[in-house]
């Protein structure tokens, strides 16, 4: 577990949405009107707009979801009446839909910009920072050992860092958009700074994502208080991963 952590000579690299965004509304206000664009349906704006029980069915399901795009396919599920119960359902039904992939993809970053471009302060409410965060980001010591790596746009990581005012050093600022995988960005930095894994800590709230990286040998940790469910949780156990409550993160790693 993380002892004596030292941010002048290791690193500490953080997913971004179930880290340090609580982006669960946004996510499912702009899958659902991504859904409604591709329906040709009406679009919402608020939160509470939402059926409470679609809106709780799709938060159960987020915790299966890899990518933008994933939030489109919850709302065509939902319309289709298809039973997710669990993660290798969710995967069944997106390789099932496969070939809608690109156009979800498509409607899904087309609603954000456009979202995000004429209403920026209601778009930036539904992306709150996760209690504490703001403050951490803000008084990290030494910014140029504190990465982000996401599989969100960096044009709407950008976007919400400024709604808050954080400033990080944005060549530490890394997304999976041009085709890398999250391993493969922290391996290009271990080679750029020449710096051995066990002097890097990366932190996500995906079980999945962290069986990825962990065999560049760096540390990882899951984010508990992410997007993840007990059984999620309990394959991080039987992993050999540490889990991290939000206030042992700050504890560990102020």
């Amino acid at each position: 577990f993380v002892t004596a952590f030292n941010s002048k000579n290791t690193i500490l690299a953080l997913d971004f949405d179930g880290v340090i965004v609580d982006s669960i509304k946004e996510c499912l206000v702009s899958g659902y009107n991504a859904y409604a664009n591709f329906n040709d349906k009406t679009n919402i704006e608020r939160f509470d707009q939402l059926d409470s029980d679609w809106a709780n069915q799709a938060r159960r399901m987020r915790n299966y979801i890899r990518n933008g795009e994933d939030y489109v396919f919850i709302a065509h599920a939902l319309a289709n009446g298809s039973a997710i119960k669990g993660q290798d359902d969710f995967d069944a039904f997106l390789a099932q839909n496969d070939k809608l992939r690109d156009t979800f993809f498509d409607h899904m970053v087309n609603q954000r910009i456009s979202f995000s471009d004429a209403k920026p302060d209601i778009w930036a409410a539904l992306n709150p920072l996760y209690k504490g965060m703001k403050t951490f980001l803000h008084n990290y010591a030494d910014k140029e050992n504190l990465y982000i790596i996401t599989t969100k746009k960096l044009l709407f990581v950008h976007k919400i860092l400024a709604a808050n005012d954080i400033h990080l050093i944005e060549k530490n600022i890394f997304d999976t958009a041009g085709g890398k995988s999250k391993r493969q960005i922290i391996e290009e930095i271990l080679h750029a700074r020449q710096l051995s894994p066990n002097l890097f800590y990366f932190i996500d709230d995906q079980i999945d994502t962290l069986l990825k990286v962990k065999p560049s040998k760096v540390q990882v940790l899951l984010a508990e208080w992410g997007y993840n469910n007990e059984q999620q949780v309990s394959k991080t156990s039987a992993n050999d991963i540490d889990i991290l409550a939000l206030q042992d993160f700050f504890q560990k790693f102020m």
